[in-house]
């Protein structure tokens, strides 16, 4: 898929519909705890050729190296969020940042907790994968005075390179931040 520079993103309820039903029960009832200061964590990490992941190469910088913690700061959410105004349910989980998983494939099920980084990853992969084919992917072409929002509880997004050759590339941001935690 060729697409000019900018963001891409993904429809996070889509992402769900997708997924065989079995993966789709586990993500339903499952939660996924992120690394501490996730972005500090993973800035010394490779990205994987599709950018949903990390690389499992141990480049990840060591907990102790991060700037103070304390776990209960930590996040951990469903691996599934549910707009409190329609009720949809969308897929939304940041697989580069994903530290370690709680999953249950039914909501009175025992919960298994994976914490090796391979399988953390193997999982992530195998319910964010499906989503990231052309079919499911938006990519906005930018033009000078664009402004772009988005609903960040239910799109998964992210940036293409933007070459140096295409010279100088302003952008601004503005955060809303939410009064709440997301839920399942």
């Amino acid at each position: 898929m060729t697409i000019a520079p900018g963001a891409t993103v993904v429809e996070g309820s889509r992402a769900l519909e997708i997924l065989d039903e079995e993966t789709r029960n586990i993500a339903l009832n499952s939660r996924i705890e992120y690394a501490p200061h996730a972005f500090v964590w993973m800035s010394t990490a490779h990205s994987s050729r599709l950018g949903h992941l990390i690389e499992t190469e141990g480049l990840e910088r060591p907990l102790d190296d991060l700037p103070p913690w304390k776990p209960e700061h930590v996040c951990i959410y469903p691996m599934v969020w549910t707009n409190p105004v329609t009720g949809e349910k969308s897929l939304q989980v940041h697989g580069q940042g994903a530290f370690k998983l709680y999953l249950k494939n039914a909501p009175d099920a025992e919960e298994k907790v994976v914490d090796d980084l391979k399988k953390v990853r193997a999982f992530m992969n195998k319910i964010m994968r499906p989503a990231l084919e052309p079919e499911n992917i938006y990519a906005h072409r930018h033009e000078e005075q664009d402004v772009i929002l988005w609903y960040n509880r239910a799109l998964w997004h992210s940036i293409t390179e933007f070459p140096k050759s295409y010279g100088p590339r302003i952008m601004h941001q503005c955060n809303v931040a939410a009064s709440d935690h997301p839920s399942g």
